[in-house]
This record gives C-alpha cells, sequence and structure tokens, in this order.
C-alpha cells in the first residue's frame, strides 16, 4: 500500500487528558469531525496528519468542533 496516495491522520490523547474511556471518547468526536468535514471535499487530500488534542476540545459543542476541523481544512487544502 503507497502511503502518499492516501490521507492519514493520527489522533494523539495523552493520559493527562484522562482515563481510557474520556480519551477514546475524545478521539471517537474528533475522528467523526474529520470524517463529515472531509466529505465536503471535492479532492482528494494525500498528507500525514497528527493531531494532538487538548482537553479544552472536549468542552465545546460538536458543532464548534465541525466548524473548527472545517476551517482548518479548508485554509490548508483548498
Amino acid at each position: 500500500m503507497d502511503n502518499e496516495s492516501q490521507l492519514c491522520i493520527g489522533i494523539i490523547t495523552s493520559k493527562k487528558l484522562g482515563n481510557a474511556v474520556f480519551r477514546n471518547k475524545c478521539r471517537r468526536r474528533m475522528r467523526s469531525a474529520i470524517d463529515l468535514s472531509l466529505s465536503t471535499f471535492q479532492t482528494e487530500i494525500k498528507k500525514n496528519i497528527v493531531i494532538v488534542l487538548k482537553k479544552e476540545s472536549f468542552n465545546v459543542k460538536f458543532s464548534e468542533l465541525f466548524e473548527c476541523v472545517l476551517s482548518v481544512f479548508t485554509k490548508k487544502f483548498c
């Protein structure tokens, strides 16, 4: 499999964020926001992206998280 022909996203959560259940929930929220925002793009993104989650990212509403992810992807890849 050629890594340069696809999008690879790594989501990092530190143990300082909380227990495993909380960290996994944070990752699932971010993954869902990423999937929704990527569905709006017409072109394929061929990059490796690493996202480091902070505790504040869990305290925002999902709609705000989605808008933030969408704006970052739009600025960087369009």
